[in-house]
């Protein structure tokens, strides 16, 4: 299928992707399957798809309900990447598949890290799951700087990704087919008929991502992937689940600390390079009530005067 017909940008049209498809009528979870097929040998581009789930797993340990007429595909990477930047992995995820929907007419953005929303309501999820590697002594980077102890990165990494499309969800919830007879006619409706389709979408869609960040390197690609977030200029509140936060104090070396958050509130002011969320919080003495910082102690670029700000660092699933 052309890329057009998938609402891939037109400059990697031309990429034609090979993918080892193998379809499943049930597994716990297509990213268990699939790692269990990469242990005995299974390549990059490796996808394991099931009609359904019995313990389809989302972000934080949260379980993601998988019944039939969903959409609920593994696909197997080598990406070789720094583990710094380990969350622009589901960055690109989600940035490809939401910009191939909003390509054809599907306005679907992003709520961070990980969700696909249509009009506050969440459409799919995408779980990344990663395996690391020491960088060999050999690398270039240990030959720059010898007296450095080699650093972790990702080689091998899958992608997880389910999407409604006329399964049963929750009243928070939406699936695609619902939102494709509430739009104008169009190439939504006309190009994204059944599930093969949409499984072709979102592959491509990711493939889409990772592409479009080695285009344009990490600022470029976060600042488009901010565009289509949802959360930008709003109030969240945080949890002591949320553990691991930089505080951006310190430019030379981040430290990642666990806090004590509840209660507490801040405003999403942004995005960084390396994928996790700026959340502007008022000075320590006004954390008791909680309050979100003034518009006042913002600046144009998204700093702070008299406000803390602070990285969430999204939850990260490294496997043995």
């Amino acid at each position: 299928m052309n890329g057009d017909h998938l609402g891939i940008c037109a400059e990697f049209r031309h990429i034609q992707p090979k993918f080892d498809l193998h379809v499943f009528e049930c597994v716990d979870s297509t990213s268990v399957q699939l790692w269990k097929m990469v242990n005995q040998g299974a390549e990059a581009g490796t996808v394991a798809i099931a009609q359904r789930q019995s313990a389809g797993r989302g972000q934080r340990g949260r379980s993601w309900l998988s019944g039939p007429g969903g959409l609920y595909l593994s696909v197997a990477l080598s990406p070789d990447w720094p583990v710094d930047y380990s969350a622009q992995l589901t960055c690109m995820s989600a940035w490809g598949i939401a910009t191939a929907l909003n390509n054809l007419g599907v306005p679907v953005q992003i709520k961070w890290p990980n969700d696909l929303f249509f009009e506050g309501k969440k459409l799919g999820g995408i779980l990344t799951e990663t395996r690391l590697a020491q960088a060999s002594a050999e690398s270039a980077e240990s030959q720059r700087q010898p007296s450095r102890q080699p650093v972790a990165r990702i080689k091998q990494a899958v992608i997880g990704v389910g999407i409604n499309w006329h399964n049963q969800v929750p009243e928070t919830g939406t699936t695609l087919t619902k939102i494709l007879k509430a739009l104008p006619e169009g190439a939504a409706r006309n190009k994204i008929s059944c599930l093969e389709v949409l499984a072709a979408l979102v592959l491509r869609g990711i493939l889409q991502g990772t592409f479009f960040q080695q285009q344009v390197g990490n600022q470029a690609f976060m600042k488009a992937y901010q565009k289509l977030l949802t959360q930008t200029g709003k109030t969240v509140s945080l949890s002591n689940d949320l553990r691991s936060l930089a505080v951006s104090d310190d430019p030379v070396t981040r430290r990642w600390d666990t806090l004590q958050l509840a209660n507490r509130s801040g405003e999403v002011v942004g995005i960084s390079e390396e994928g996790y969320l700026k959340v502007a919080l008022c000075n320590s003495s006004c954390f008791a009530d909680g309050s979100a910082p003034s518009p006042d102690s913002l600046t144009a670029d998204g700093n702070t005067h008299s406000s803390e700000l602070l990285l969430l660092k999204p939850s990260e699933i490294h496997i043995s």
